[in-house]
Parts: C-alpha cells; structure tokens; sequence
C-alpha cells in the first residue's frame, strides 16, 4: 500500500495500517484549560511532510474532512514543508461521557 493510497482514503482515523505510514512525531500534550491548541506535527528525522501543491492540497481536504467529523474548531493553520502548525479547540462535546 503507497502513500497515496492512504491519503486519498484516509478518514483522520489512526489505525494500525496509518500507523506504518505516519510520518509525523507526535508527543503526549496536558489537557488545556480553555480547550484551545497550537498542535504542531512535524516530519520524523526533518524529513519533509510536503513535496509538492497537491500534497499540501490533500492534507487541507482531510484537515477539514477530521474538522467535520470530529467537531472541532480550526481557527488557523500554517503549512511548511516540514511542519504544520494547527490553532484549534476541541468541542465541548470531546471528553464528556
């Protein structure tokens, strides 16, 4: 299975197989008090997380394809082609049982 493949099909879910193609580092963060996030995901090793338009093209479409589906609030984000900065907050609806 290639990256494009996992791309073009990808959900924002992470399971085992987007385990394997994940090419961001990802580290644990504390719960923030207002809700609101400067998540950053960076490429593992500097490696870039974007060669061309169309990659920074897909990854807009799923951010906001995961922003419907997990009901939160994006207020902005900055794309390079190593890393991503995202400012958002997680709905009231997220971490309430």
């Amino acid at each position: 299975m290639n990256r494009e493949f996992i791309l073009d099909n990808w959900d924002g879910s992470i399971t085992e197989e987007t385990k394997i193609y994940r090419i961001c580092s990802i580290r644990t963060i504390k719960k923030s008090s207002t809700g609101i996030y400067h998540i950053i995901l960076r490429g593992i090793d500097g490696r870039n997380l974007f060669l061309d338009n169309e990659d920074r093209r897909v990854f807009i479409e799923k951010l906001l394809t995961a922003k419907t589906n997990g009901g939160f609030n994006l207020y902005g984000y900055c794309l390079m082609d190593n890393h991503v900065h995202l400012l958002m907050k997680e709905s009231e609806d997220i971490g309430t049982s």
